[in-house]
């Protein structure tokens, strides 16, 4: 099951292609129908969970508050019920940011972010800063804080979160 996000991702994929499409009809009428299950996805969630706010209280950690400022500079809509790190990744991904990953594993990464879309937000950023090859969660935090804030733009904000998320991938798996 997809959440939103990855049904509006996959609309816009879908429009972008239909812009360099000789015979653009297929490819709308598909991001047409990915942008409804989009609305239904969010509309079943409100439904199922009247009392729960859509937004998420780890939104208000200072590593998704300077996600979001990069966000905000580069025009993106950050929606307050994802991850604003991870909604950072995912726009790098969508607008072929260059890391510390090699070309070939580019897929890997796109799949490991678009699965942490669907891990509890603490999880994530549990997750994130727990790097077996590094320092301590703490320092890692802080180091991904740092470097969020010295970014000099959306594009460079967005490499060091995925070069996060890849470098926490090798740890794991040490063939990538």
């Amino acid at each position: 099951m997809f959440s939103p996000r990855q049904h509006l991702n996959m609309s816009q994929l879908l429009r972008r292609k239909a812009a360099a499409s000789l015979n653009p009809g297929p490819l709308l009428r598909a991001s047409a129908k990915f942008l409804g299950l989009a609305k239904v996805a969010i509309a079943k969630r409100v439904r199922l969970h009247p009392g729960q706010s859509m937004i998420l209280p780890e939104n208000n950690n200072v590593l998704s508050l300077a996600a979001h400022k990069w966000l905000r500079e580069a025009g993106e809509y950050a929606p307050p019920h994802y991850l604003h790190l991870l909604t950072l990744a995912s726009w790098g991904l969508e607008n072929g940011v260059q890391g510390e990953w090699p070309s070939r594993n580019r897929p890997a990464l796109e799949g490991q972010v678009g699965l942490l879309f669907g891990w509890k937000p603490k999880n994530v950023l549990a997750w994130l800063v727990s790097n077996p090859n590094g320092p301590g969660p703490e320092e890692q935090e802080e180091n991904l804080r740092q470097a969020l804030v010295w970014a000099q733009n959306p594009r460079q904000a967005a490499a060091v979160v995925l070069n996060d998320v890849y470098s926490r991938m090798r740890s794991q798996l040490p063939t990538l």
